[in-house]
């Protein structure tokens, strides 16, 4: 039987509507998996968000994870996974989700805020240092950015930079104790007590009842030759604040520089029964890890609890203690987040609790204390 054969214009068409299948299956694989719809990804956020709050954080996080397999350049997404390992206190991981955040956009300083704070805390300062730059430059009338980055050039031992910063940071929020603590140690550090001491005063007419504050006072006197006056900013620490067990040390310290030992010698006594009962209620592994420094600078004590958050970021005890060294370094807002997760990983911890309350209230945001 005879059969024609097709026309050349049909056979050109052949390989064209090959391809033509091959790209419609192609994007219908694309629509199927690889590339999910705009509405697919928000409703994955919103679940993962969901089960966040239900306390299931590791669904929470293989949700967003995949979400971000499918599409890496979801910031909702990276935005969630962010908060919720900072909410965890899995700073690494939120130090990694906010730097991608930062990258991917760029003009927003908040992002490199966020990045630059927990790659800090995640004992990463080298890598900090850009985003915190970005984070002010972007948000000049940010005071949180300002003293960000202020204490970023104060932990690298930049003192004169880090008091230009915290200058800016004070009059964008002259209220801010943590603020006005930080300017006051990096003036210290500097030797320039009399302009240390003028910043502590102001702070202290606007909250005279903080016991850092005093404390922070009492030290400044203290090293300026001060050691009568400073006693007396250490007692009245102690009875703002009991728990605060540097103020007896430094308070034994003043005495026996005023040449009152007998008194000096027993504050001192004093204070070694309170540390070693202190450590007698933390587990064998903090006491291993703890060290704690009886120097007028905590920073040591706060690197090593940062490490040990790190390692065991289930720990209770290790954020409270963390919380406790930030507080006592005037990082009210690093203190209070420590403070609360404490608190959500020990539900009998009434105190963390308490001491974030009154942290946030300090800062002027008493309303974050909400569940």
């Amino acid at each position: 039987m005879f059969r024609s054969r097709p026309s050349l214009a049909l056979r050109r068409l052949r390989p064209l509507a090959a391809c033509a299948a091959a790209a419609g299956a192609l994007l219908l694989a694309a629509c199927a998996g690889g590339g999910a719809s705009p509405e697919r990804e928000a409703e994955d956020v919103a679940r993962a968000r969901e089960e966040a709050a239900a306390g299931r954080v590791a669904s929470a996080v293989a949700v967003l994870e995949e979400v971000i397999a499918r599409s890496p350049e979801s910031a909702e997404a990276l935005l969630a996974l962010g908060q919720i390992h900072a909410f965890e206190g899995r700073l690494p991981e939120a130090a990694a989700a906010y730097s991608r955040l930062a990258a991917l956009r760029p003009d927003n300083g908040l992002y490199a805020l966020r990045a630059g704070s927990y790659l800090e805390a995640s004992g990463r300062p080298a890598d900090a240092g850009p985003h915190l730059e970005r984070a002010a430059r972007l948000r000049p009338e940010d005071p949180d950015a300002a003293y960000r980055l202020g204490l970023h050039r104060y932990n690298a031992g930049e003192f004169h930079d880090a008091v230009s910063i915290l200058e800016t940071a004070r009059r964008l929020a002259p209220g801010r104790p943590d603020i006005a603590l930080k300017l006051a140690q990096a003036l210290d550090r500097l030797g320039q007590f009399a302009d240390a001491l003028v910043v502590i005063d102001a702070a202290l007419t606007a909250g005279p009842t903080d016991p850092l504050v005093v404390f922070q006072r009492g030290l400044i006197r203290l090293r300026a030759g001060q050691a009568d006056a400073a006693a007396g900013d250490f007692r009245r620490t102690l009875e703002l604040d009991p728990e605060q067990h540097r103020a007896r040390y430094a308070l034994a310290r003043a005495l026996l520089a005023a040449g009152r030992r007998a008194e000096g010698s027993e504050e001192m006594a004093r204070f070694a029964r309170a540390e070693e009962a202190s450590r007698s209620r933390q587990t064998a592994r903090l006491v291993q890890h703890l060290a704690r420094s009886t120097s007028d600078d905590p920073a040591i004590a706060r690197r090593q609890l940062e490490e040990l958050v790190r390692a065991d970021p289930d720990s209770a005890e290790a954020h409270r203690l963390l919380a406790a060294a930030y507080e006592a370094e005037g990082d009210y807002r690093q203190a209070a987040e420590a403070y609360g997760r404490a608190a959500r990983l020990d539900p009998d911890d009434a105190t963390s609790a308490g001491r974030r309350l009154r942290l946030l209230e300090r800062l002027g945001a008493p309303e974050e204390a909400a569940p």
